[in-house]
């Protein structure tokens, strides 16, 4: 374990979320909670570029924990990340939603839950991924504000994965709009992105 935290360290990993919590749903946000959902992550900062404090949400469907083990189970703990921008009288309102980009809590492999973090910073954010058993995986999805199409666009994606035997010889490769083209985040599904 000491040495994948190295690793994780060395590749940029933001933290190792084994599982992810729910965490309390402030008032002012209740209405973007459906009640039957968790909220995993609440992150602040100016998405769109106004000047303003807007939040990024990952919600997850409720329901009885998964067993790995369960042939049965393929998909369990769905997520959703939602942007909220605020406007000047602090309301918030859903401005875009993506339902692929944050996989399942049973879409981890041997490994368990793969939602790692997602970090902000004004306009530009980033979800991070990892799962795998022998072989391990990581996935880093940027997106970032463009303001002539006022849309969060995906500009950059990081793909790493190693055998659990050669943990200092991950193969890393990064792909970016050249390789993909223009994608919004709602439309963005990571199974068809290239």
């Amino acid at each position: 374990m000491v040495r994948f935290m190295v690793l994780a360290v060395l590749l940029g990993l933001p933290g190792l979320a084994l599982a992810a919590d729910p965490i309390p749903v402030p008032t002012s946000l209740q209405p973007f909670v459906a009640e039957d959902h968790s909220l995993l992550t609440l992150k602040r900062a100016d998405l769109n570029g106004d000047g303003l404090e807007d939040i990024l949400i990952v919600t997850q469907e409720n329901g009885a924990a998964a067993d790995p083990a369960d042939a049965e189970v393929i998909e369990r703990g769905l997520r959703t990340l939602t942007i909220l921008l605020r406007d000047k009288a602090g309301t918030y309102a859903v401005a875009a939603t993506n339902a692929k980009v944050v996989f399942c809590e049973t879409c981890g492999g041997v490994f368990g839950d793969p939602f790692n973090d997602v970090t902000v910073k004004p306009k530009d954010f980033t979800v991070h991924l990892y799962g795998g058993s022998n072989w391990r995986w990581g996935y880093d999805y940027r997106f970032s504000y463009s303001r002539i199409d006022q849309a969060w666009e995906l500009v950059k994606v990081t793909e790493t994965s190693f055998h659990t035997a050669e943990p200092d010889a991950p193969k890393v490769e990064v792909y970016t709009p050249r390789d993909f083209g223009k994608i919004k985040l709602q439309d963005f599904d990571p199974e068809t992105y290239r």
